[in-house]
């Protein structure tokens, strides 16, 4: 997908104006320095954090914030901008660039995942979500687990709405604020105390807790495991499920997670 947009202090003479107009369609436009904007998903129209906005052969790139904000100071000239965000089908729009700021939103359509097999026979076709580990070896049992359908059909718009609406939890401040978790600002109440939840996503620590799932959907979710009453939640995204080389994949223990993630053990 492809689009044009000029901002409104940029002066063309009327054969570049034509030439513009037959290579891409020309956008709405406003004020003040650069490019800025933000990234939305195209059907539901909720902003997009995490996406990548980067001006193709030059320096100039930039991330979404929470709001799926980005503010780009390019001078002016011609540009071509590459949009994307590992969830969503990127895209591509040409920009001029003037004396003033070309304000843009971008639509991202969400990918859509075809989960591939791991190596197994014709009547039982296991996706890779089965390979995921579902006990933390600490013998408190099994935790909650949502695999796709569960989420695909989910009412929630976000995963944390989806994960305290599924678990009962109730959402209240934080106690007090622990260095370097000034971003947390949000607890749930398990066994009559205040906590912060433990977030790993892919493998990887998701700083931000409870309060940064609010930038993702269930949908676009494998599988959600919560463990210790919703204490540590573990989660694989489609998106990983979907690239990962399932035949040299070995998921990490769960154990191993909550101990480098969240100290625990």
């Amino acid at each position: 997908m492809s689009a044009f947009r000029s901002s409104p202090a940029l002066r063309l003479t009327a054969a570049a104006f034509a030439a513009a107009l037959l290579a891409f369609p020309l956008s709405a436009q406003a004020p003040a320095g650069g490019a800025a904007g933000k990234v939305v998903d195209a059907q539901s129209e909720a902003p997009l954090a995490g996406a990548w906005v980067e001006v193709e052969g030059t320096r100039f790139a930039a991330k979404t914030d929470k709001q799926g904000r980005f503010n780009l100071r390019l001078p002016p000239g011609q540009y071509r901008a590459i949009i994307q965000h590992p969830l969503y089908q990127p895209t591509s729009e040409g920009w001029w660039v003037g004396d003033g700021t070309l304000t843009i939103t971008v639509a991202l359509e969400p990918n859509v995942f075809d989960l591939p097999p791991v190596a197994g026979t014709a009547d039982r076709r296991l996706t890779l979500a089965d390979r995921i580990p579902l006990t933390d070896g600490t013998g408190e049992g099994v935790p909650d687990v949502f695999g796709p359908d569960d989420l695909d059909q989910s009412g929630s718009m976000t995963a944390a709405d989806f994960l305290t609406s599924r678990l009962s939890l109730v959402r209240v401040p934080c106690e007090q604020t622990t260095a370097g978790t000034a971003e947390i600002d949000e607890c749930v109440r398990i066994r009559g105390s205040a906590r912060r939840v433990c977030v790993s996503m892919d493998e990887a620590a998701l700083p931000g807790g409870l309060s940064v799932l609010s930038n993702y959907r269930p949908r676009d979710l494998a599988r959600v495991s919560a463990f210790r009453g919703g204490e540590f939640v573990m989660i694989y995204t489609k998106a990983f499920i979907f690239n990962v080389k399932w035949n040299e994949w070995r998921p990490v223990p769960v154990s191993a997670q909550m101990k480098a993630f969240c100290r625990m053990r």
